[in-house]
């Protein structure tokens, strides 16, 4: 029988603030004990919307992911049970066919803008990390992966940061840093970040 998730650790933050990197980091580090799913893989469908509509769509804020679904999923992990998690095309705005089998670990990480807003998610969670970093280092990292994942261009992604992701991170992200129970800088050296959320993770399992 899959053995139980212990503990979930909650990694929000600001966009470009390096979320994902350092809990794939984490995940490497603690190895076989941690898994990890990202908030992002549950957007919602927009499949019925025609394209231009999709693309119009805030998909900075809470409600355009499906939370429910997420920490459904989680109390499903903590009782022993894999999930299959849904993916997500960032560039139609739609799920796709393929989905992810996530099986139980007894650590699970889950990153994204919002699990420290959404009270679905953060129910479902033991430990909260609001990671950070300058503004001006995030939004290079956002354009940076923008232009190379999702084919937009650095005019489009100066836009939508001044007119929603911006906004959104200081009406919703920002003040969500309140349920944290740890707050990391990630500005400069990843390592020193991974190290100290390592250890915290270890010290709450009792390692």
């Amino acid at each position: 029988m899959s053995r139980a998730a212990k503990l979930v650790v909650a990694i929000a933050g600001p966009s470009g603030a390096g979320k994902s990197v350092v809990a794939d980091a984490v995940v490497s580090v603690l190895g076989g004990v941690a898994g990890l799913l990202r908030h992002d893989w549950y957007y919602r469908d927009l499949s019925a919307l025609p394209p231009a509509a999709r693309h119009a769509s805030n998909f900075d804020r809470p409600e355009a992911l499906e939370g429910e679904l997420l920490a459904e999923h989680l109390r499903m992990l903590r009782s022993g049970r894999s999930v299959i998690a849904p993916t997500y095309d960032f560039v139609r705005h739609v799920r796709l066919p393929q989905t992810r089998f996530i099986a139980p670990r007894t650590v699970l990480l889950i990153d994204g803008l919002f699990v420290l807003a959404d009270p679905h998610v953060r129910a479902e969670t033991d430990f909260g990390v609001y990671v950070d970093a300058p503004e001006e280092v995030r939004l290079s990292r956002r354009i940076a992966r923008d232009i190379a994942e999702r084919g937009w261009t650095e005019p489009q992604v100066r836009h939508d940061w001044e007119q929603t992701i911006r906004p959104a991170e200081v009406a919703i992200i920002e003040p969500s840093a309140g349920w944290a129970h740890l707050v990391l800088m990630n500005g400069g050296e990843l390592a020193p970040v991974v190290q100290t959320l390592s250890k915290a993770i270890l010290a709450r399992l009792g390692v």
